[in-house]
């Protein structure tokens, strides 16, 4: 993270900007964290004063494979892999998955959860219920929405009045 975050916000400061991952039934911070930012992973970032990053050289994986995510038992927070929208019907239709064993994507639009999540869009973050008492692959094809399901162009970072703003990545 620190190699995407730090030149744009500094040095890692709790007062300015903290990160989150939720891991193991439980948020780890930044430092504490066992993984490093990965396709199909989501975090949490929390900024002082709407404090934004850019990736200078961003990159989409490669394609030609697909992404795997695997989904512990219980809540997994996780992100699009791609830098297109993939349609959720798709995600289950590819790994022949129960829905009653995945749940479906729920966003946070900034004041709950929300269910019903038709696609999975770039640099946004979900969490998705395991109800199975072992880990699933889940399987994230590299198909891009139609384009019903795609985030709109206008849509862009949230920006605070002031005071603190947390964005999930």
């Amino acid at each position: 993270p620190a190699s995407v975050l730090i030149d744009d916000l500094g040095p890692y400061n709790i007062r300015y900007w903290r990160l989150f991952h939720w891991e193991n039934d439980e948020y780890r911070e930044y430092g504490d964290m066992q993984g490093v930012l990965s396709p199909g992973a989501a975090m949490w970032l929390v900024t002082y004063n709407g404090m934004t990053f850019y990736i200078d050289s961003a990159r989409s994986i490669d394609t030609r494979a697909g992404n795997t995510i695997v989904l512990q038992p219980g809540w997994n927070q996780i992100a699009g892999p791609f830098a297109f929208s993939v349609a959720w019907a798709d995600v289950i239709a590819l790994n022949k998955t129960d829905p009653s064993v995945i749940s479906e994507p729920y966003f946070y639009d900034g004041a709950e959860y929300v269910p019903g999540r038709q696609a999975v869009q770039p640099w946004d973050g979900y969490f998705v219920y395991n109800d199975s008492f072992q880990p699933v692959s889940l399987s994230v094809p590299a198909v891009e929405a139609p384009p019903g399901l795609r985030k709109a162009s206008s849509d862009g970072p949230l920006t605070p009045n002031h005071g603190y703003f947390v964005q999930i990545i």
